[in-house]
């Protein structure tokens, strides 16, 4: 489009009227140009603006961002040519900026309205745009996500609350916790066993903590719950449980057990506990000597006489000793301590036979441990819709405080430069749109983002970004082959399984009723 300035503008600051015609009659032109690339988040964002000139020289620019909010207008440029503007307004060393003037104002404010109205017919052909309501909506399903994304990061500790230190330190299967902040509820609302995993596998003889986690909702998110009345039911059978939640594996078979909250009349999903009698064990020792609180997995091996393939999904009681060498927790992690020297990692894999060993060593040399975020204590970022601002971000302009996004970008954009704490999700993707279009609505537009069908995508993708922050703690700055790194993939989606069926519950009741 192409606009006329008028004969006369006001300018905005004192409502005086401003006249924009020249001796020989002529007012000049606003040219705009619509483009299908974002530029404000690619090499072209230079492009972003309207180039100001008089009838001989360039004498500065407006950012776009400047003259109309949301995304759409990061698909716009232009160029304004005003004889009223003399060389004189021109601004600032580089030169690009116009001072505040009477007619700067005056044309500023009147590029305003022919730009947002631009925008706004941007915004009415491109239906793929989600409305801030909807985003706001999106983004309270991503965090109550979030909250159950908590509960995986730490799967391998021995303790059930959130925030406890992970690992156990001696082979009573109760070990010393050292709490971080966490804002805990009163009132139990959900119960969680072994992270809502269906089947555990422990060796007979062997006696671990059982992971029961209990939640209080709130419009804020979920918040633990702790020193609450529990017992665990079910046909125990081949185990035994006391009433810290340790159990005993007795005899070989099956038990189906659940945790139960009698003053709250809550009950936890159901998990069938596998007993295994083995014969034997086997692990890997470091091949070098660990360094002061290194982390790395230990992979181990439990084998029965029914079958020649060890089982590697065991949860371990397993202790170090002496224990102020390192901590194992239940899945073979081990997090060595800051005293150095030479100690053992005792396995029990079967009742009255003496536990298998493996010596290890710990050096001198020191590995930092960064420090972690997040409200309850988990390292996770923020996972954001597309065009919702991200907090903390106040002294940017309030268009350099969101990714837009648009179908030249994934799925999941991750920015370590301009959005380090923050996780971004595209709703606008191709992969995106190919979900929301399997669903359009009844005027023929693809499904709103709150749409079950999409809230359902949104778990998906939760469960990718789950996955990556695993692999991320297990590697933290370790270099791996491709080979190891595929592997590390694969145990994560293995221990995080479970996260998908408890987050397709969740999306089916936060949804919206009537889907868009």
């Amino acid at each position: 489009p192409v606009h006329t300035v008028p004969e006369s503008l006001n300018d905005p600051l004192t409502g005086i009227s401003i006249p924009m015609t020249t001796a020989n009659g002529y007012t000049g032109v606003l040219e705009l140009s619509v483009t299908q690339l974002q530029l404000r988040q690619t090499k072209h964002s230079g492009r972003n603006k309207i180039s100001l000139w008089n009838e001989r020289n360039s004498i500065g620019t407006w950012k776009l961002a400047e003259l109309a909010g949301g995304a759409e207008s990061g698909y716009i440029y232009g160029r304004l040519t005003a004889p009223a503007l003399s060389a004189e307004v021109t601004a600032g060393a580089d030169r690009t900026s116009v001072a505040s003037t009477p007619e700067t104002r005056a044309l500023q404010e009147w590029c305003s309205e022919i730009v947002k109205e631009l925008v706004a017919q941007i915004r009415e052909a491109r239906p793929t745009e989600s409305s801030d309501k909807e985003r706001d909506k999106a983004n309270k399903a991503l965090e109550q996500m979030r909250d159950l994304m908590r509960r995986y990061l730490d799967s391998d500790q021995d303790s059930d609350e959130l925030g406890d230190e992970e690992g156990t330190h001696g082979g009573n299967g109760k070990g010393k916790t050292k709490t971080r902040a966490v804002q805990y509820g009163q009132t139990v609302d959900e119960l969680v066993l072994e992270n809502g995993q269906l089947v555990i596998t422990v060796a007979v003889g062997s006696t671990v903590r059982l992971k029961c986690q209990a939640f209080e909702k709130s419009a804020s998110g979920d918040k633990p719950v702790k020193n609450y009345e529990r017992e665990f039911r079910g046909s125990h059978g081949v185990v035994s449980i006391d009433s810290h939640g340790n159990l005993t594996a007795l005899a070989g078979g099956d038990a189906t057990i659940y945790a139960y909250a009698p003053t709250f009349g809550k009950s936890s999903n159901e998990v069938t506990i596998r007993c295994l009698e083995c014969t034997s064990v086997l692990a890997l020792s470091p091949d070098r000597p660990l360094k002061r609180n290194e982390r790395l997995e230990i992979p181990y091996e439990y084998f029965t006489a029914e079958r020649p393939k060890g089982y590697s999904d065991v949860v371990l009681q397993a202790w170090v000793d002496p224990q102020e060498l390192a901590k194992i927790g239940r899945k073979g992690h081990l997090s060595a301590g800051m005293t150095p020297g030479k100690g053992r990692i005792l396995f029990q894999y079967a009742a009255d036979t003496e536990p298998y060993s493996l010596e290890f060593e710990v050096g001198e040399e020191v590995v930092e441990v960064l420090g972690k975020g997040g409200t309850h204590g988990s390292d996770i970022p923020l996972i954001l819709i597309c065009g919702q601002e991200a907090p903390g971000y106040d002294d940017r302009p309030p268009l350099e405080r969101t990714q837009p996004g648009g179908d030249e970008y994934p799925t999941i954009i991750e920015d370590p430069v301009q959005f380090p704490n923050v996780v971004w999700i595209n709703d606008r993707s191709r992969e995106s749109m190919k979900v929301r279009d399997t669903r359009r609505s009844g005027s023929g537009k693809p499904c709103s983002i709150t749409s079950k069908t999409f809230t359902e995508f949104l778990a998906l993708k939760c469960f990718d970004v789950l996955k990556r922050l695993k692999v991320r703690k297990e590697l933290k700055d370790k270099a791996v082959i491709e080979r190891e790194y595929i592997q590390e993939m694969v145990f994560a989606e293995q221990e995080c399984s479970s996260f998908v069926e408890a987050a397709y519950v969740l999306a089916g009741a936060i949804a919206t009723d009537k889907e868009e």
